[in-house]
């Protein structure tokens, strides 16, 4: 890409570096394919991506003029709720916002260092941009780079050698900490992404019996549905504790 071109790129990070899971949850998106709509639809952006995941949500935009500072700012505190200068949040700019995605792509950025979902999370992430028709050149170019360079980093060295993500770091410690897991129990507080992961860590190995709890149901019966767990409210349950 020439370089008046990647200047036009911003990226707007909230994280778990910055912000905690309360923060994130409130800030996230109930329909991303609404939000890109919502977001192309803004005189300045010329093309847009969204980035969502239990740890972080990132707003990608391409802007029609270099100093659009208004634009993220506007961007900032009515999508993320947050000001611009918010320590909960980063701005990425130009070459700046293309190396902190290749970053990402290769799990430098994840909470468990060199972890295989967050590639998967940026392939979605792109698919759903493309099937809104919501990128062009630029993103485009960015976003199948970000994804080569990924695969070409797990490729050829050994970053994700150990727990690929957070839910297999936790059933590994879980492991090392009761000796074995064969035939035992579990309860999950939340049924939200992480408790996915776990679930799907533990669907690889034996146990005799898993809960699963969360605040709403609905998610709880879900997660329990696809992966046989039990299903309970974390109100009924904190009882118990």
């Amino acid at each position: 890409m020439k370089e008046y071109e990647i200047e036009t790129v911003k990226c707007l990070s909230m994280s778990h570096l910055d912000a905690s899971v309360k923060e994130l949850e409130k800030a996230s998106f109930q329909d991303i394919s609404k939000k890109i709509l919502e977001l192309e639809d803004r005189d300045s952006i010329k093309e847009v991506a969204i980035l969502q995941t239990c740890n972080r949500i990132e707003i990608y935009v391409v802007l029609e003029e270099y100093t659009a500072g208004e634009i993220i700012d506007e961007i900032a505190e009515e999508e993320l709720g947050y000001s611009n200068s918010s320590k909960k949040l980063k701005l990425f700019e130009g070459e700046e916002a293309i190396k902190h995605l290749l970053r990402l792509s290769a799990g430098l950025e994840s909470m468990i260092q060199g972890e295989d979902e967050i590639l998967g999370q940026i392939k979605e992430c792109f698919e759903k941009a493309l099937e809104n028709g919501s990128t062009g050149k630029i993103l485009n170019k960015s976003f199948e780079k970000s994804i080569r360079v990924g695969k070409r980093v797990r490729e050829e060295t050994d970053i994700n050698k150990g727990p690929r993500s957070i839910g297999s770091a936790a059933v590994k410690m879980c492991k090392k900490t009761q000796g074995s897991i064969d035939d035992l129990n579990f309860m999950l507080i939340g049924a939200g992404e992480v408790a996915e992961l776990v679930c799907k860590s533990l669907e690889k190995r034996s146990y005799s019996d898993i809960y699963i709890v969360d605040k709403k149901n609905k998610r709880s019966k879900k997660l329990s549905e696809q992966f046989g767990g039990n299903p309970g409210l974390f109100l009924r349950v904190r009882k118990l504790l």
